[in-house]
């Protein structure tokens, strides 16, 4: 069967790349490892491909303009724009030439939504992987200005939610953006969510049940996953985008508290800075190191070759995962899960379907950070609590987010549609 994969980056090839990139290589390399005619579509490459299955360079407007004006088109693809022409012809003669029986596609802003229309009008069955909030929020997360769980999706009310400047632009573009947004999305033949909390999402959007499949992140091989880890004392682990969503503050806000009990802790954050803005959060960050006394327990590590993180991961007393939106399954919190690591996590989005509280960690109310501290200090109160609870969260994960189990489910839904 000939398939086309569609993706923004693929880990390895792009600086930028994350949990969804890296789930559609995994896709990839197994379709092809179990014969499949596969094709990988992703934007310029920074190096030569050195993969056994075909990877084809898909052309962007930034090819053409340049990175300068490229930079303001891509806030106009964020909001509104979901065509772009260099990226359409070039995959409409792909269509053309291979006539695929799926198109699959995962975070595809850059190229746009339009390749979806394209790939369903030229009679390929169509498949969208949903790893954020994106297609339906502006702003990504759901999360209104005021920070509370938005249900209201995109709508020109979103402009209290996105930064100050531009207003009137930024209402414009949102007037039009939930109809272009749909026309696209009607095009999808069928959704992958990670969890049931998106599936519920989905169809509170108004997309059909029968169109959403739930698979896991698809991370492991249960033969063949990363060990255990052995616990350093209060070696305290956090790692996330610079912003808001991922809850850094809530996390600095519990920090005196878990001082008290363990005055020697240190956290270890480790961060990815987002593309836009971001600045005015950061310096909230570092005004709460500075006002609660805490520069000596925190170190700011930045973003770090991936094995490094690791490292501290799969060392941590506790893993702490603060999300304030509706996360449907966080990277950080399987591969803590897998190197048996205790974690507290926000009972929001998908988390509480992969962590029972009390029993292979801990879930606390998103926006308590008494709640997060008190949970901290008794993982670290409770050395045997808190390893069999690190190894009954590694043996979940292993069935959770192995690779076999989670791509067989893709390839039963490719076959069976």
């Amino acid at each position: 069967m000939r398939i086309f994969q569609v993706a923004n980056y693929i880990p390895g090839y792009h600086q930028t790349s994350g949990g969804a990139e890296q789930a559609c290589y995994n896709l990839v390399k197994y379709l092809k490892k179990k014969g499949e005619d596969v094709t990988l579509f992703t934007t310029h490459l920074n190096k030569p491909s050195k993969e056994i299955f075909p990877i084809k360079e898909l052309p962007t407007i930034r090819d053409v303009v340049g990175k300068t004006i490229d930079k303001y088109l891509e806030i106009f693809k964020w909001y509104l724009m979901q065509f772009d022409i260099v990226a359409f012809f070039y995959f409409f003669t792909a269509l053309k030439k291979f006539k695929p029986r799926i198109v699959h596609f995962h975070n595809i802003h850059v190229p746009t939504l339009s390749l979806i229309w394209l790939a369903k009008l030229m009679g390929s069955k169509t498949y969208l992987s949903v790893y954020d909030y994106w297609y339906f929020c502006p702003n990504v997360t759901l999360l209104d200005y005021n920070e509370k769980i938005c249900r209201r999706f995109h709508g020109t009310y979103c402009v209290k939610c996105l930064p100050n400047s531009f207003r009137l632009i930024q209402k414009f573009l949102l007037l039009f953006r939930k109809k272009v947004f749909d026309f696209f999305l009607k095009c999808v033949d069928f959704y992958f969510v990670l969890s049931k909390s998106s599936a519920n999402i989905l169809q509170d959007y108004g997309i059909p049940e029968q169109k959403i499949h739930i698979v896991h992140l698809t991370l492991f091989d249960k033969d063949n996953a990363p060990p255990p880890g052995r616990t350093e004392k209060n070696l305290l682990v956090f790692a996330g985008w610079f912003q808001p969503r991922k809850g850094l503050h809530i996390l600095l806000d519990a920090m005196p508290e878990v001082l008290k009990e363990f005055p020697s802790a240190k956290l270890y954050v480790f961060t990815n800075e987002p593309k836009w803005g971001g600045m005015e959060y950061k310096q909230k960050i570092y005004s709460m190191v500075e006002e609660k006394g805490l520069k000596d327990n925190i170190v700011f590590s930045g973003k770090r070759p991936h094995n490094e993180v690791e490292s501290f991961l799969s060392r941590a007393q506790v893993v702490i995962i603060p999300e304030q939106w509706e996360n449907m399954s966080p990277v950080v919190l399987s591969e803590a899960m897998a190197f048996a690591r205790p974690t507290v996590a926000s009972n929001i989005g998908g988390i509480p379907e992969f962590i029972h509280d009390g029993i292979n960690g801990f879930l606390a109310e998103y926006n308590n950070p008494g709640e997060f501290a008190e949970k901290i200090i008794c993982i670290m109160k409770d050395e045997k609590m808190a390893e069999e609870m690190g190894n009954r969260a590694r043996n979940d994960a292993l069935e959770l987010f192995d690779k076999e189990n989670c791509l067989n489910k893709i390839i039963q839904v490719y076959y069976n549609r």
